[in-house]
């Protein structure tokens, strides 16, 4: 006899009586086999924030390859809101995340260094990000690092 289940995301999952549809994980099982208990637990299988951040960190690292470490570097060597303590490094890396993405709206180094001033202000606000001027030597070193990307994929 087939029956169905709903998964934790609602999507309706046909299975045979006394059997349950296939899962790659115990969350998944636990998820398929006791939909109601995962409601009511649900918090128990959020992802943590550090867990997405890899994932996103990830995804950029497969998307633009050494790029996202050399401007993390460059931002970590330049430290412009001095927080480089020689061992955290990758500290910078949450910024050169929100930065690379954007670069494709940058046709200046005044364009980056605008961009990287954006993202500072976001990430330290405006106390700690302090003037875009800050940022020329910072944006210039990406500006050519993102050059030296582009002409690598064409």
């Amino acid at each position: 006899m087939v029956g169905e289940t709903r998964s934790f995301a609602g999507q309706l999952l046909p299975f045979a009586s006394g059997s349950y549809p296939t899962a790659r994980t115990g969350r998944e099982r636990l998820q398929l086999r006791f939909p109601a208990a995962a409601l009511i637990i649900g918090w128990a299988f959020m992802e943590s924030e550090r867990d997405i951040l890899r994932r996103e960190r990830a995804a950029l690292r497969q998307r633009y390859g050494d790029l996202f470490d050399v401007v993390a570097s460059i931002l970590f060597d330049a430290d412009p809101i001095e927080i480089n303590y020689e061992t955290n490094t990758d500290e910078y890396e949450p910024e050169a995340g929100t930065i690379l993405p954007r670069l494709n709206e940058a046709s200046t180094v005044d364009d980056v260094a605008r961009i990287v001033h954006e993202e500072f202000l976001h990430w330290f606000g405006a106390d700690e990000a302090d003037a875009v001027q800050k940022y020329q030597p910072v944006a210039a070193r990406i500006w050519e690092a993102w050059q030296t990307f582009n002409r690598r994929q064409s």
